[in-house]
């Protein structure tokens, strides 16, 4: 009998005591001194007598204690990731109605696809779409569906959009997101609202003068001045949540402030719908990111403007904690980070299927193509790929405490990192996570004493 290879021990918490968490079965508890210096010097193996049999069957249960050994526990990780997986039988449909677009960043991790011969090339026909929407009907999916580009909501293509949204959705049984540029967001208004477009992710990576030299419109007018008239049009309308994604590196850092004061004084902070967060530029524009100067400036500006989130996936696991501890639960856990390596299937306008929409326009991701008929022919070798690389096959991560919290990030990031795990999700797990585990657990005590 041991502890649990996937237990994780905080450090010691303000006022006093431990936080012991089984990643595996998202236990929480409290402990004290003496248990904490306990486990520390016993993990390996110890004599039931020491601890007591309720101890030792309440710790059974929860995960903390095992009888397994170290491979045999392993082997009971990976089925219960793939038990987990196997609940999961939605496809998530991703639509790429454009994959050109009327912007070019200076990051974009597109840049190798946006060359086409003819209108025809790049934006999705009728056909298409219906094709799609035939093979929605045939499976089983999430009655949420993303759009995505190069730009789906740009103004040229209003007629497919329309048709998607409106014809294919008459009944109204679908709602929509979008991962937009926001340029021409005010031909669009009339598609969006409940059981419409009714999430948008916008990007804007600094105040005026930066932005428009990172993220460039070819008609050559302000994109910062666009988007933002835009995303005061998209609150008129009801029920519509805007993320707005900064993409940080070390050249718009200096100016990060400057666009939080903007935001501040249009009191979009200030709007429920509205939520602001960064990420890190990846890729070859990654040569221009120094992790540790980033942070500290990211959170310096999140303690001026609580409602900014420096990083997402932070945001994700604190939120996780609250929810655990206010409700009585386990910590959520997953089977996969995202689509990626889950059940996402994204369908260009060329006919062809891929993985995530991170793949899209690189052979290497696409995992099968769609007929007319809204039938698919896979590409078997393709999908054993992306099988193999599932969180249960990967050697590395399985025996990581953080395997169901992690995921092993994106897979994507961890190929163009020539890794089999995600490298900033990895630091995450590594250097922040059980400092937010401390924090969120001590401010649960605090106001549960209140």
């Amino acid at each position: 009998m041991r502890f649990s290879s996937y237990n994780v021990l905080s450090d010691k918490l303000p006022g006093g005591g431990y936080v012991l968490l089984n990643g595996l079965t998202g236990a929480l508890d409290l402990i004290d001194q003496k248990f904490y210096d306990f486990i520390s010097k016993n993990s390996d193996s110890f004599d039931a007598d020491d601890i007591g049999s309720d101890i030792i069957n309440d710790y059974l249960d929860r995960g903390f204690i095992t009888d397994q050994t170290v491979d045999e526990e392993i082997d009971f990780a990976k089925k219960m990731i793939a038990k987990i997986r196997s609940f999961s039988d939605s496809y998530h449909v991703v639509i790429v109605p454009n994959m050109n677009c009327n912007y070019r960043c200076v990051y974009c991790f597109e840049r190798d696809t946006q060359c086409f011969k003819s209108r025809d090339d790049y934006i999705m026909t009728k056909e298409c779409v219906d094709a799609v929407f035939k093979f929605i009907e045939k499976n089983k999916t999430d009655k949420n569906i993303t759009l995505f580009g190069g730009e789906p909501l740009n103004k040229n293509n209003l007629e497919i959009i329309d048709y998607i949204v409106n014809e294919k959705n008459r009944d109204g049984r679908y709602s929509f997101c979008a991962v937009t540029n926001g340029h021409d967001l005010e031909t669009f208004i009339p598609y969006l609202g409940e059981n419409k477009i009714n999430y948008l992710q916008i990007t804007v990576d600094g105040p005026k003068q930066i932005h428009d030299k990172r993220r460039i419109a070819l008609s050559g007018e302000s994109s910062f001045d666009k988007v933002f008239s835009n995303i005061k049009r998209v609150l008129q309308v009801p029920k519509v949540e805007i993320d707005i994604r900064i993409n940080v590196d070390n050249r718009n850092l200096p100016y990060l402030e400057e666009l939080m004061e903007f935001i501040d004084s249009e009191d979009l902070f200030s709007n429920d719908y509205i939520h602001v967060y960064t990420s890190k530029v990846t890729g070859i524009e990654s040569s221009f990111v120094d992790d540790m100067k980033i942070d500290m400036e990211l959170i310096r500006l999140h303690e001026k403007y609580p409602k900014y989130m420096p990083c997402k996936e932070v945001d994700k696991i604190k939120s996780n904690f609250e929810v655990a501890l206010l409700a009585g639960v386990p910590l959520k856990r997953s089977a996969s980070f995202c689509g990626g390596l889950g059940k996402m299937l994204v369908f260009t306008p060329d006919c062809s299927i891929y993985t995530c929409w991170d793949y899209v326009g690189k052979e290497n991701g696409k995992i099968g193509r769609y007929n007319l008929d809204g039938n698919v022919e896979w590409d078997k070798h393709s999908i054993k790929y992306f099988d193999s690389q599932r969180i249960e096959n990967n050697a590395t991560c399985i025996k990581c405490p953080y395997v169901m919290l992690c995921q092993s990030g994106c897979h994507y990031q961890a190929m163009s990192a020539n890794l089999d795990y995600d490298p900033k999700q990895c630091k995450i797990y590594n250097t922040k996570f059980k400092k937010i585990m401390e924090q969120t657990v001590e401010e649960y005590l605090v106001q549960k004493m209140v």
